[in-house]
């Protein structure tokens, strides 16, 4: 799918030099997690987020976009933290929350942001592998496209309970479940 590059992001990507980084943010039970491929703290003027900068121990796999209509997902792997942070990590409500990421351009003096990021994804965390190293460990999280629900079958009844979800006070289908297994004469009684 062809995408418009706006003009801030033309004036970045045509200036001598800039610098790329992902950002990513996780949605979690105890609040976001915001983390970002440089170091330090990043700043995202506009909508207030900061992000914690964990450089090259935070790996996002290549994204891919496709022509067709596809559920691609990502897998984000944060290397090299402490075994208490696992611990936490296991403790955390993570499936089918939002996940998010952007790449940002900045300036490579002065680490300011030259145009608003640009989405390149949005999903759901869906497994989270723990890899213990002793000391360290690695955690690496992979997200599903949003796309991934149109490949989940819709399970539908005919049922009055089925039909009061979709539609309250609809008295359509009340009477339903009475006529299961009964007889009935359909058309003219002969006489006998």
């Amino acid at each position: 799918m062809p995408r418009t590059i706006s003009a801030p992001v033309s004036t970045a990507l045509a200036a001598e030099s800039v610098r790329l980084a992902y950002l990513v943010e996780l949605a979690f039970d105890s609040g976001p997690l915001r983390l970002w491929t440089g170091t330090g703290d990043f700043e995202w003027p506009a909508t207030a987020r900061t992000f914690t900068g964990y450089g090259e121990l935070l790996d996002i796999a290549p994204i891919e976009e496709t022509q067709s209509i596809e559920a691609n997902g990502l897998s984000i792997t944060l290397s090299g933290i402490s075994t208490t942070l696992v611990t936490y990590a296991l403790a955390e409500n993570y499936r089918n929350r939002r996940a998010r990421a952007w790449v940002a351009l900045s300036d490579p003096a002065t680490g300011t942001l030259l145009a608003d990021p640009i989405p390149v994804f949005a999903g759901r965390m869906d497994t989270m592998q723990i890899i213990d190293a002793g000391d360290t460990a690695q955690v690496r999280l992979t997200c599903e496209s949003r796309l991934i629900d149109l490949q989940r079958p819709r399970e539908r009844r005919y049922t009055h309970e089925d039909q009061q979800e979709l539609h309250p006070g609809d008295r359509g289908l009340e009477y339903l479940a009475g006529l299961q297994g009964r007889e009935i004469a359909w058309g003219r009684v002969e006489p006998q």
